[in-house]
C-alpha cells in the first residue's frame, strides 16, 4: 500500500512541477502576449520592435479570464512583454480579430503615432491615497506596447474628460471623480480615429458576467441532430407534408441553421467570415421566432374555421411573411451598423453585430422588441384558441342526445386539440426561453441548457408518438 501512495505522490509532484515550470515566474498572466507565431532569433523574440529574451517566455494551456476564471485552450507560447515596456490595452471587435491575435481595424498605426502623448502615472505603491496620486507627476514614455483586447458581453462605455482619469504604469486605471480603481484585465480603451486621441477616448469597462456551465457545446450539437431528424421525418412522410407540416419543417430547419451559426460564432470557427456568420445568425433566429407565430395563427385558423381545405397559396403567403420581415430587419441592422459604427454615443442603440461575438450584442433593441411582439401575439392566439375550444365543448354538452354525432365530433376534436396543445407548449417554451436568455432573468444557466436540449424535446413530442410511428412503419 505504501508503494502505491509513494507512486501517487510522485506523479502529483511531477505534475505540479511541470505546470509551474511552464508558467513565467513572477509574471502576471495579463502582462503576457501570445508569441506562438514568432520564430526565435538568437534565443530571443521580436514583438512590435521589442526584444524579449527566452527566460521571459513560457508555455500555457489555459486562458485567464476576469475575476479568476480560467478557460482551457491549446498549448501556446507566451512572453512577459509588459515587464519590459508599459502596456496599454486597446479594444478590438471580434470581426477584426485575426488568427494570431492581432487586429485588422487599422488602429495600430494611428495609435503608435500618437501613443507618445499618452502619459502614465506611477504605481499606487508610492502614493497611499487617490488624492496624493492625483498630485503625483506623470511619467512620459517614448514607447508603449499596444495590446489588443476583446469586447465582453457586459461591457459599459464611458467617455471621461482628460483630467477625470489616469492610467498607472502597471496598467491599472483610476477614475478620480468616483475613486474607482480598475485593474488592467477589467477594461480596455477604444479610441475614435480620426480624433484628438488620446485626449478624446472611450473607456470600455468589463463588468462581471456569468460564466456559462460546461456541456453547452455538446448539448447544442445533440439538439441540432434531433432538430434535423424531426425535419427529415416530416419530409419523408407524405401525410405530414400538409400546410401545418410545412410550417413545422420551416421552423425546425430555421432553428437548425441558427444553431449551426451559433456554434460557429461561439467557437470562433471560420472567423474570417465573422460578419457573414453574425448576420446569418440574426436572420435565422428572427425567422424561427416568426415561424412560431405563423404556426400559432394557423392553428387558431384551423380550429376556428368550419372548412378544412387548405388554400393553395397559403404557404407562400406564410413564407413571404416569415422570411420577408427577417430579411428586411437584417438589412436595417446592417445599415444601422454602417452608419453608427463610428459614433460611440449611439453605442447602446446599436445591434453590435461582430463586436462581442459574431452574433448580436446585449444592446440589440430590435431583437428585444421582436421577442416581445412574438410572445404577445402567441399568447393572444393561444387564448383565442383556448376560448374557442371551451365554447365548443360547452356546445357539445348540449348535444348529448345525439350520441352518434357527439362521438364523431369528439374523436375528431380530441386529435386536433392534442396537436394544438403539443405545438402550443413547444412554441411557448421556445419563446419563453428566448426571452429568459436574451433578457437575463431567472436562472440563465439552467434555461440555457434546457434551450440547448430543446431539439430532443421537440423530437419526442412530435415524432415519438403513436400516430407518427404508425406512419413511419407504413411507409
Amino acid at each position: 500500500m505504501s508503494l502505491y501512495i509513494r507512486f501517487f505522490c510522485s506523479i502529483l509532484i511531477l505534475t505540479i512541477v511541470k505546470t509551474s515550470l511552464t508558467d513565467i515566474p513572477y509574471c502576471d498572466y495579463f502582462d503576457t502576449v501570445d508569441i506562438s507565431g514568432l520564430e526565435s532569433v538568437n534565443d530571443t523574440y521580436i514583438y512590435q520592435g521589442l526584444t524579449i529574451p527566452s527566460n521571459l517566455t513560457g508555455e500555457y494551456n489555459y486562458k485567464k479570464l476576469m475575476y479568476g476564471y480560467e478557460q482551457h485552450v491549446e498549448k501556446h507560447l507566451r512572453a512577459c512583454a509588459c515587464k519590459l515596456w508599459p502596456c496599454v490595452r486597446i479594444c478590438c471587435p471580434r470581426k477584426n480579430i485575426l488568427a494570431n491575435g492581432s487586429c485588422s481595424d487599422g488602429f495600430d498605426e494611428e495609435i503608435s503615432m500618437n501613443m507618445v502623448d499618452l502619459t502614465l502615472m506611477e504605481s499606487m505603491k508610492r502614493y497611499p491615497s487617490f488624492k496624493d496620486l492625483r498630485m503625483a507627476p506623470k511619467l512620459r514614455f517614448q514607447k508603449l506596447l499596444v495590446l489588443r483586447d476583446e469586447f465582453q458581453a457586459s461591457d459599459e462605455l464611458v467617455s471621461p474628460k482628460e483630467d477625470e482619469y489616469t492610467i498607472l504604469s502597471d496598467g491599472s486605471l483610476i477614475f478620480f471623480n468616483t475613486n474607482e480603481l480598475f485593474y488592467k484585465e477589467t477594461y480596455c480603451l477604444y479610441p475614435q480615429i480620426p480624433s484628438d486621441f488620446p485626449k478624446s477616448i472611450w473607456i470600455v469597462k468589463h463588468n462581471l458576467m456569468e460564466i456559462w456551465p460546461t456541456g453547452v457545446f455538446e448539448t447544442k450539437v445533440v439538439s441540432l441532430i434531433f432538430d434535423i431528424l424531426t425535419g427529415l421525418v416530416y419530409l419523408y412522410i407524405k401525410k405530414l407534408r400538409n400546410l401545418l407540416g410545412k410550417c413545422i419543417i420551416s421552423c425546425v430547419m430555421c432553428r437548425s441553421m441558427a444553431t449551426i451559426f451559433s456554434l460557429l460564432s461561439d467557437n470562433n470557427w471560420l472567423s474570417q467570415f465573422c460578419l457573414l456568420i453574425g448576420y446569418s445568425l440574426k436572420l435565422f433566429n428572427t425567422a424561427t421566432l416568426l415561424w412560431t407565430s405563423v404556426i400559432s395563427h394557423h392553428l387558431w385558423k384551423l380550429l376556428t374555421s368550419m372548412g378544412r381545405e387548405e388554400p393553395r397559396n397559403q404557404f407562400l403567403i406564410y413564407s413571404a411573411f416569415a422570411w420577408g420581415i427577417p430579411a428586411i430587419g437584417t438589412g436595417v441592422i446592417y445599415v444601422i451598423n454602417q452608419i453608427w459604427e463610428k459614433d460611440l454615443h449611439k453605442w447602446n442603440m446599436m445591434p453590435l453585430i461582430g463586436y462581442y461575438k459574431c452574433g448580436d450584442g446585449p444592446s440589440d433593441w430590435l431583437s428585444r422588441g421582436l421577442i416581445g411582439i412574438c410572445i404577445s401575439f402567441n399568447v393572444i392566439m393561444f387564448i383565442l384558441t383556448f376560448v374557442h375550444i371551451w365554447k365548443t365543448k360547452s356546445e357539445l354538452k348540449k348535444l348529448m342526445r345525439n350520441k352518434e354525432m357527439t362521438i364523431t365530433c369528439l374523436s375528431f376534436d380530441t386529435k386536433t386539440y392534442l396537436l394544438f396543445l403539443r405545438l402550443s407548449v413547444i412554441m411557448g417554451a421556445i419563446l419563453i426561453m428566448e426571452f429568459v436568455i436574451f433578457f437575463g432573468v431567472f436562472n440563465g444557466r439552467f434555461v440555457l441548457l434546457l434551450y440547448n436540449v430543446f431539439g430532443i424535446i421537440v423530437f419526442i413530442v412530435l415524432i415519438l408518438k403513436r400516430s407518427t410511428l404508425i406512419l413511419l412503419m407504413e411507409r
